[in-house]
């Protein structure tokens, strides 16, 4: 059944949003702006909701590469009968834009998409860890207690009950709260009832573990669609995601973790959840020793890994003796400059345009192939 892709890449903004609440400009703009990466797990029937205008030239190399020329619809009148939503996450705010334009829905229960994307939820999944990396605290006592329980001077992060992206969080050390991060700490637990205290990791590698939900567990069992290698910055932000080939010896150490993740997918599908699920993977040095975090992060809904995932199917799909497999392969977010610097020998493939309402575009992403 053809789908409407729709981007509320805010979507954990919109799971504690007050009704009505408006986006910010800046949020707008780049929730527009990562709408392109839909293109690497649509189909030529499917659509993608952007309101904003694109340059004839772009629309002419999505059509040479087989999407049609109104791939992108920017108005209802555009939209062909038939289509379901297809959010990037489910809430209150995609359900409305759905209803509004008429199109067929299938949502999952929202408490259990409020649940599943909770910090409650996956620190009661790894509550079972004994080293157990993070704290739920209802109250700043028991935020203190937390970062008084280690040494003085070690780095630590608060999390929101809903954040992500590096967003909705604050970063310290030692076991004081300065002002602005008690501030910050007492409108959270206000909001939410709770946050995550954790103590900064030292990290190797974080993996995508990139699940499908069709239907109950017991008719229907989760489908692994992909495991993929994340990129981040050394304070944990976002720069892409990389191809995991699982001939790779780094696989090897990700792969038990993943299939620890499978109870968890499982309960979600009997509890009635339907949908993509991504749950990252840390594995960190503890005192010189590996050790694995399986439920570093639990998203019930679609992530950039599961898009990536796409991009890299797509291409792999197109290769041809002429243009044999890749050694390696990421997708990449930033300005052109920044990305080239990663792998300057590479071949870069643009994923988004560089022009939008005829404004340059700040967040592009890019194919890196070699």
């Amino acid at each position: 059944m053809p789908r409407l892709f729709y981007g509320n890449f805010d979507f954990e903004e919109q799971l504690h949003a007050t009704p009505g609440q408006r986006r910010p400009a800046a949020m707008e703009r780049l929730v527009q702006e990562l709408t392109f990466g839909f293109l690497g797990v649509s189909t030529a029937e499917d659509r993608i909701w952007c309101p904003a205008s694109l340059p004839a030239t772009y629309l002419d190399q999505l059509e040479a590469s087989g999407w049609p020329h109104d791939h992108f619809v920017s108005h209802p009148s555009q939209l062909p009968s038939g289509l379901t939503l297809e959010p990037w996450g489910w809430s209150n705010a995609a359900i409305r834009f759905g209803e509004q334009w008429g199109l067929q829905m299938k949502p999952p229960p929202l408490d259990l998409v409020r649940y599943a994307n909770s910090r409650e939820f996956s620190a009661r999944c790894e509550s079972a860890d004994p080293l157990h990396p993070s704290r739920l605290c209802r109250s700043t006592d028991e935020v203190q207690a937390f970062l008084r329980s280690r040494q003085a001077d070690s780095r630590w992060v608060i999390k929101a009950n809903w954040s992500h992206a590096a967003r909705e969080r604050i970063l310290g050390n030692g076991p004081d709260l300065d002002p602005a991060a008690e501030a910050w700490l007492r409108q959270r637990l206000s909001r939410d009832g709770m946050v995550c205290a954790e103590f900064w990791l030292e990290r190797v590698t974080e993996f995508g573990v990139q699940w499908q939900i069709d239907g109950p567990a017991a008719t229907s069992a989760p489908k692994l669609v992909a495991i993929t290698e994340l990129l981040v910055d050394p304070r944990g932000q976002y720069m892409g995601t990389r191809f995991l080939n699982l001939a790779d010896p780094i696989a090897a150490a990700v792969i038990p973790a993943a299939n620890a993740t499978l109870p968890v997918v499982r309960e979600l599908a009997q509890r009635g959840y339907r949908g993509p699920v991504g749950i990252d993977v840390m594995r960190y040095r503890v005192d010189g020793q590996e050790q694995v975090r399986p439920f570093q992060d639990i998203n019930a809904r679609w992530t950039m890994g599961r898009l990536a995932a796409g991009w890299f199917a797509r291409h792999l799909a197109m290769a041809t003796s002429d243009a044999p497999l890749p050694t390696a392969m990421a997708w990449l977010h930033g300005s052109e400059s920044r990305v080239r610097e990663l792998a300057p020998g590479a071949r870069w493939i643009p994923t988004s345009p560089e022009r939008l309402d005829n404004r340059p575009v700040g967040h592009r992403t890019w194919l890196m192939i070699e």
